[in-house]
């Protein structure tokens, strides 16, 4: 925060920033106060033009925009991925090793601490989970805003790039789905801040920024894989913005200049680049569809025309929500069209009336080809080219697009090769310079970017709705946790739940012991228990019926099977080997302990006088039930095994 103050006796403080003029030359740096001439009238924009004031309105923008997602993350739940990752931090035997274990072919300390953190609740507790990610977005958002006023100054054309990023619908997907936003919305954070200590570092304000950009680099790998696309990110704008000549002059300038970050950069790329192709598995490695030209033509229509072009105009305005509460882009092909009728014109235009924007866009495109790339490897042989229209793959483009847009259209301070005015050249270019065409120009310009930003607030507004209402998962384990949590402690099967809670890809996670082990504390599990319950597909607690093989009648009449010593209980067939669950009836002259032995398990039971159902968990193949008495059981009292019930308990009326 030292950066947002003025003064503070170090280098790098805004006071200090200069500001070029639309010539290219440098100014003196902003200060507090205007000029008296400013302050005549209530004009708005000249009193936003005082640095102090764009500060200010900034910090505003990220407060509101704090207040959004908090709505947004506190109304939500968790979802698939998010049991995995607590799952396995409840079952750890240890931080370090924990924290260190890849995910799904992520390597993710930082994400694998905050699971920790969370899973230390019992229950666990969505609010601390959302605040995690909440204090993440603050702090991104603040280093958006911090990178902006660092590289361009306290000037208010800096407002509307951090509002843009800030309602970009783009970045919804990787905050609502809390194991994505554990690895991105950090990495959105280093990204900013590690783009302002490299620039920082070019201007020659001192090693110690090049150690800081560094640092961030080795945080950012903590959280995301795609940190090393920080690296070329950092390189291109050295070698773009400041240094001069052709490609290979400036590629030699920079390693002339800057030899030891140009080693440490290409020595830290290598090293993570090894250490998570050797130790990170890969996911989905088998059954891979083939990739050919097909492939990647759809994904180039899905994941940059249809996805991302339209969410950096405020789209996608229409959400594909067949998979709830995940979304994917479903823009109207008007509003694609349009959109790229929009971005070729943006582009054009600046190239009219920018000199070098071409290279701040050289950036982007480089940025987007790598997550296009990244993705056709990935995922795409797994899930289609379809995959591409999930911004989850797409998040970090939006803060990239946030600074490329302003190294197009601003002058970067202390960079001798920085983005300027062009001067008009063609009548085209002239007609646009005119001073009588610029409140036109100006009046188009806030249209478009309120416009954007409105559309982004509808398009992000949209896809929250489907996690706060349409999540059929949340709804499943919060009816379980309200319903278990109105009765005393409750013995449940451990059964396999929906698929729309948990996909079967996730086995072993996807059962009820998983999700109610992390969500509800007055639960059991038993191997034996009298009053069996199981969830049903709505998630509320129903009384067991078992169901499938059972045994044959008994020789006694009016006992069916009686234990004197042991007795085998044959079955109609076979039950073949499996985890079951017996259902037994009997009939007990007082409280008494049995054995019983089925496949591979024996369990000791304990009956109760008179007339029940005793349920026992069992493993293995099962073709017949020995009952025996425990060792100290009187035989003068009586047990009678009425009928028994091999095979899978399923929800009967509610318990």
């Amino acid at each position: 925060m030292a950066l947002l103050t003025r003064g503070g006796g170090g280098c790098g403080t805004l006071a200090d920033v200069p500001v070029t003029t639309r010539d290219g030359r440098s100014a003196p740096p902003p200060h507090d106060e205007v000029a008296p001439t400013a302050r005549r009238g209530p004009d708005y924009l000249t009193e936003l033009r005082r640095p102090r004031r764009v500060v200010q309105v900034g910090v505003l923008l990220v407060l509101a925009h704090l207040a959004l997602r908090a709505w947004a993350l506190y109304g939500s739940w968790f979802y698939t991925d998010d049991y995995r990752l607590l799952t396995d931090a409840r079952r750890s035997d240890g931080w370090t090793a924990d924290l260190l274990r890849p995910f799904d072919s992520q390597f993710m300390p930082l994400g694998r601490l905050a699971a920790e953190v969370v899973a230390g609740t019992s229950p666990v507790s969505w609010p601390l989970a959302a605040s995690l990610v909440l204090g993440a977005q603050l702090v991104a958002s603040l280093a958006c805003l911090v990178m902006l006023l660092v590289l361009f100054g306290r000037r208010p054309a800096v407002l509307p790039l951090l509002a843009l990023y800030l309602t970009s619908a783009i970045t919804w997907s990787a905050t609502m789905w809390w194991a994505a936003a554990l690895n991105q919305v950090p990495f959105q954070a280093v990204l900013f801040a590690s783009v302002t200590t490299w620039v920082l570092y070019l201007r020659g304000r001192g090693r110690r920024w090049l150690v800081a950009t560094l640092a961030l680099v080795v945080l950012g790998l903590a959280c995301y894989i795609k940190a090393l696309l920080l690296l070329p990110l950092l390189a291109g704008i050295a070698v773009a913005f400041f240094a001069r000549g052709g490609p290979r002059a400036r590629v030699v300038h920079l390693v002339r200049r800057h030899p030891g970050a140009v080693v440490a950069g290409v020595v830290l790329g290598a090293a993570a680049a090894a250490a998570y192709v050797v130790l990170v598995p890969q996911a989905f490695s088998e059954g891979q569809q083939p990739l050919g030209p097909g492939v990647v033509r759809d994904l180039v229509r899905t994941m940059l025309l249809e996805s991302y072009v339209p969410g950096m105009w405020g789209g996608p305005w229409r959400w594909d929500e067949s998979i709830p509460p995940t979304s994917y882009a479903d823009a109207p092909v008007a509003a694609v069209v349009l959109a790229l009728l929009a971005t070729v014109l943006l582009v054009g235009v600046t190239f009219l009336v920018r000199r070098r924007a071409g290279r701040a866009w050289v950036l982007l495109l480089v940025w987007l080809a790598a997550d296009f790339v990244l993705l056709l490897l990935t995922r795409v042989p797994v899930a289609g080219p379809s995959i591409g229209r999930e911004y989850r793959y797409l998040t970090d483009a939006a803060p990239v697009t946030v600074l490329v847009l302003g190294l197009v259209l601003l002058p970067l301070a202390g960079a001798p090769e920085s983005s300027t005015a062009r001067r008009p050249s063609g009548r085209l270019a002239a007609a646009v310079a005119r001073p009588a065409a610029r409140p036109a120009l100006r009046a188009v310009a806030v249209v478009a970017v309120v416009g954007v930003l409105a559309g982004g607030l509808l398009s992000g507004r949209t896809y929250v709705g489907a996690w706060h209402d349409r999540n059929p998962g949340a709804a499943y384990v919060q009816a379980a946790q309200a319903d278990a949590s109105s009765r005393g402690v409750v013995d449940l099967a451990d059964t396999v739940v929906p698929p729309y809670v948990m996909p079967g890809v996730t086995q072993p996670f996807n059962t009820t012991r998983t999700l109610l082990d992390l969500t509800t504390v007055n639960v059991r599990f038993p191997d034996t228990t009298e009053h069996l319950g199981v969830l049903g597909d709505d998630g509320l607690l129903r009384q067991a019926v078992v169901g499938g093989v059972s045994s044959l009648p008994g020789p006694d009449a009016g006992c069916g099977w009686g234990v004197d010593g042991r007795t085998v209980i044959p079955l109609e067939r076979a039950a073949f080997e499996f985890d079951w669950w017996l259902q037994v009836g009997y009939l007990s002259a007082s409280n008494q302990s049995v054995v019983v032995r089925a496949g591979d398990s024996e369990v000791e039971v304990l009956l109760r006088a008179g007339v029940h159902n005793v349920y026992v968990r069992v493993s293995g193949e099962v073709d017949d039930v020995v009952v025996r008495r425990s060792s100290g059981s009187d035989p003068s009292n009586a047990i009678c095994v009425d009928s028994v019930v091999v095979g899978l308990p399923s929800p009967g009326g509610l318990l």
